[in-house]
């Protein structure tokens, strides 16, 4: 499926997020997001950024499992 352009979301998450925003592009499409092999990249990305506030919360290191 070829993806015509890329949205700026942004603008809509930040009526719903306090604090900063951070978006990925992930290749797919609405309807692929959440199937392989897209999935793995989102899944990936949401792991890093929770292991990141986990250290910062606790001041543990923690490693995304690969």
């Amino acid at each position: 499926m070829e993806r015509v352009g890329v949205l700026d979301t942004s603008a809509s998450w930040t009526e719903l997020v306090k604090g900063d925003l951070t978006a990925h592009d992930i290749p797919g499409a609405h309807e692929t997001i959440l199937k392989a092999p897209f999935v793995e990249m989102a899944g990936r990305l949401i792991g890093e950024k929770l292991c990141r506030i986990e250290a910062t919360a606790t001041g543990f290191s923690l490693e995304a499992e690969e």
